[in-house]
C-alpha cells in the first residue's frame, strides 16, 4: 500500500536529551496550518496513496489533529498511523478519542522500562507513568480488535538505556507490544558531540544480537 507521511510541525511537549530538534529556532517550531496539511494529504491521495502517517514534533499536541484525521478518513485512506511520544495517552479520554477517530496503528517513543530511566531521558518527571498508562490502554484496545495494524514502541538506543535493552524488550512484550523499532541515536541536535549519549557501534551491535536471540528463542515479536 503506497504511503504518505505528513510532518505537521516540530513542536513537542517533552525535551528529550537526544532530541534532533533540540536546537531549532522558535520559528521552526510553528505548526503547519491545517489547510496546508489537508492539501498535502489530498495530493497524496490523488497520487495513489492509501496509507498515511503523522509525524512531528509531537502530533498529539497538534491543535488540528482530530480534524486532520477526519479529513484523511473522508478522503478514503485505509490505513492511518500515528507516531507519538505517548505522553498524552495517559489521559483516558484523549486515548479513547484517538482510537475512536479510526487510527488502526500507533507507535510510542518510549526509551526506558523504569521511571528513573525514562524520566531522565525525557527530562520530565512522571512521563514514564503517563506513557505506561497509555500503552496499557492501547494494548487493551488491541485485544478488542481496535488496533488491527498493531501497537509498536520505538526506543532510541543511547548510552543511558543500552545496558537495559533486553529488560526493556521483555517488559514491553509483557505489556502487549507486538512491534519493536529500535533506533540508534543520531549525534545531532541535543546529542551533538555527546559521548554520554552516543554508544560505540560495536556495543550497540552486541546488544542488538542479544535482542534477536531473545526474540527468536522466546518472544517471537515483529
Amino acid at each position: 500500500m503506497k504511503n504518505i507521511d505528513v510532518n505537521i510541525g516540530r513542536r513537542c511537549n517533552l525535551r528529550c536529551v537526544f532530541c534532533l530538534d533540540g536546537r531549532i529556532s522558535s520559528k521552526q517550531r510553528q505548526w503547519v496550518p491545517l489547510e496546508s496539511a489537508r492539501e498535502e494529504l489530498r495530493k497524496g491521495w490523488e497520487d495513489g496513496c492509501r496509507s498515511m502517517g503523522l509525524l512531528g514534533g509531537e502530533p498529539t499536541v497538534y491543535p488540528h489533529l482530530m480534524e486532520l484525521l477526519a479529513y484523511a478518513r473522508e478522503l478514503g485512506f485505509e490505513r492511518l498511523a500515528l507516531y507519538t511520544n505517548g505522553l498524552r495517552l495517559g489521559d483516558a479520554a484523549f486515548c479513547e478519542a484517538l482510537v475512536a477517530a479510526g487510527v488502526p496503528r500507533l507507535g510510542i517513543s518510549i526509551h526506558g522500562h523504569r521511571p528513573a530511566l525514562e524520566d531522565r531521558i525525557t527530562r520530565r518527571e512522571g512521563s514514564f507513568e503517563a506513557k505506561l498508562r497509555g500503552l496499557r490502554r492501547l494494548a487493551a484496545h488491541k485485544r478488542r480488535g481496535r488496533l488491527p495494524h498493531g501497537l509498536a514502541v520505538n526506543p532510541v538506543i543511547n548510552r543511558l538505556n543500552l545496558p537495559h535493552l533486553l529488560e526493556m524488550f521483555r517488559f514491553f512484550a509483557r505489556q502487549g507490544v507486538d512491534d519493536f523499532r529500535f533506533n540508534f541515536v543520531r549525534a545531532i541536535g541535543r546529542a551533538e558531540g555527546s559521548k554520554e549519549l552516543t554508544p560505540r557501534y560495536r556495543d550497540a551491535a552486541r546488544a542488538g544480537v542479544e535482542l534477536i536471540v531473545e526474540n527468536e528463542r522466546r518472544l517471537h515479536r515483529a
